[in-house]
């Protein structure tokens, strides 16, 4: 995997809970199309995720994690590599990450790791967008730009992951939580 500096939490104790989660939602053990479908001595297959929409690559540490569950979890191993730099933009036709493992483990894992890394490369892809915007407008007035700051409206549970995505896209979480300073909004005022 290329070496990124967003990964400075190893972070892939973001990816894993939320991942198993998923796999859970699903229901991936009655998952009667693939067990129909894909004899159960199918043996190993590789998977490649290609980009199909240009944008920043934000799931380095998702394709890391898989590696961590499928072991012990799910009853087979998956190598999973990203093949991109979380914060490295895309391009259409681009491969992102091959897998390699149990057919069967594959199919169950493509969707909720796909639903994951689509979140966050579209956080990761928007913020960049803003970025670049707002770099635009700085140098036309000739002046700094100032930095893009993320709200902490995050879905619950996914906070962490949303705000490594902003960091991805280049902008600068200011306040992950309550504690994390002072800001008196409207809400204190009334």
């Amino acid at each position: 995997m290329p070496a990124s500096p967003l990964n400075d939490q190893g972070n892939t104790a973001l990816w894993r809970p939320l991942l198993l989660r998923g796999l859970e939602e699903d229901g991936w053990l009655q998952d009667w199309t693939t067990l129909g479908s894909v004899p159960a001595d199918a043996g190993e297959a590789t998977a490649r995720w290609v980009a199909k929409a240009p944008g920043v690559w934000c799931a380095s540490g998702l394709q890391a994690a898989i590696a961590l569950v499928s072991p012990a979890e799910l009853g087979g191993a998956v190598t999973a590599t990203s093949l991109v730099a979380d914060g490295q933009s895309a391009v259409v036709g681009q491969d992102l990450a091959r897998w390699k493992g149990p057919a069967r483990l594959l199919l169950a894992l493509e969707r909720p790791a796909l639903n994951l890394a689509q979140y966050t490369c579209g956080i990761a892809s928007a913020t960049a967008r803003l970025v670049a915007q707002v770099e635009k407008a700085a140098r036309a007035a000739g002046c700094a730009a100032p930095r893009i700051v993320p709200t902490r409206k995050t879905l619950p549970h996914y906070r962490d992951l949303a705000l490594f995505a902003v960091r991805a896209g280049g902008g600068h979480p200011h306040r992950v939580n309550l504690a994390g300073g002072v800001l008196i909004k409207e809400n204190h005022v009334a």
